[in-house]
Parts: C-alpha cells; structure tokens; sequence
C-alpha cells in the first residue's frame, strides 16, 4: 500500500488501517477532536457495526494499540474519512484528497508493474517468384494429405475396421494436413496462383 501523506506528513498505517492519532496531531491536536472521544460517539459505533457486517471481525475495521513501540487507533479508510468529517468539513476535505492521490498513486504503480504488450512482429516481405513456390508447395501437401486420408480410411475400411475407428491416426493428421489451415492458407494461394480458386469453382459446380 503507498503512504497517506496528509499536509505534507504522513500517516502512519498498520494492516491497511490508518492512525487516527496522526490525524488528530496533523487538524490541530485538540483536545476535543481526540480520537477516543470520537470511538465514543453513537455515531461511530453506528457506522462500526455497519461495516463490521461487510468485515465480519473487528479487527478488520479498527484496533487500539497500546504496546511499548505502537500506540494509539487504527482504523479502516471508512472511519478514517468519518472521523476528519467529525473534526470539520474543511479537514474532511484535505484527507479525503489524499486518500484520492493516494489511490491514484497505487493505480499508476499497478499499471507500470503491468507486462509490456509483445511487440508487434514486422510484415514479412518476399518476391513473387518466392511466393509462386511457396504456394505450389501448399497446393501439393494438401493435396498430399488428403490423398493420405483417404488411402487410410479405405485401408481400415478393407481389413475391416471403421473408416473414423478412434486409431486411425495417420488418417487424422492426413485430414489435418489437408483442410486445418485452410481458412489461412487458401487466400494466399488463390491470390498467388487464381487457377486454383477456378478450379475449385469447377468442382463445386459439378457436386
């Protein structure tokens, strides 16, 4: 969590709860703005109670601490805010400013702590002759594949197993090899080689 700094003083903070006693120094450190009058108030007990049903324990939501090193209360961002409004408006007013830079800070830090995007990968660029060869080698695995698939369920078929039996395997990755990439693959060979996207017009037509 990032420090409240509160009129250029900072706010002492023990498990996400916030020292009303640095609050109390920080308006003026009068008596009668004193941060157990203020846990005295019906109000106040009020306002616990409704916030302990969110917490469900106490110690969530305010702690006295009288140790030898750490003194005083500690209360939650929600008391803390009530009790500057209880001080006055203007008090109010500074503190719930700093819990806004405050918040503000940690988002910022939340955000830089973030993993970089991936940078994009360039274009690649190659020649028309490059991409001629590149795409009459697709034509050809493809076909290939399918040529694979088929000669693999007609084999099965032939000894007596199912055409789609759960191990034909090499059936598989012939069909895989054959129609996976099509979606990608086939633009690029129709823009490359437009004989391809006819002749498949053709096959269409006659089935």
């Amino acid at each position: 969590m990032s420090n409240l700094t509160i009129l250029n003083a900072k706010v002492r903070q023990i498990d996400n709860l916030f020292s009303l006693n640095d609050l109390h120094a920080i308006s003026g450190n009068e008596d009668k703005h004193s941060p157990f009058r203020f846990m005295r108030n019906d109000q106040t007990k009020e306002l616990i109670a409704e916030i302990q049903k969110d917490f469900g324990t106490p110690d969530l939501v305010f702690k006295t601490l009288r140790g030898r090193n750490i003194q005083g209360t500690y209360a939650c961002e929600e008391i803390a805010l009530a009790y500057a409004m209880w001080i006055s408006p203007k008090f109010h007013l500074v503190v719930l400013r700093a819990f806004i830079a405050m918040r503000k800070a940690e988002l910022q830090n939340t955000q830089q702590n973030l993993p970089l995007a991936p940078e994009p990968k360039p274009d690649v660029v190659i020649s028309y002759d490059q991409a001629y060869w590149i795409a009459k080698y697709l034509v050809r695995a493809k076909a290939f594949g399918k040529e694979v698939e088929t000669f693999q369920r007609q084999l099965f078929e032939t000894i007596g197993l199912p055409r789609y039996a759960g191990r034909n395997d090499l059936a598989a990755k012939g069909y895989d090899l054959a129609h996976e990439f099509n979606h990608k693959l086939d633009p690029f060979i129709e823009q490359v080689l437009p004989q391809t996207k006819q002749v498949k017009r053709l096959v269409h037509t006659n089935f």
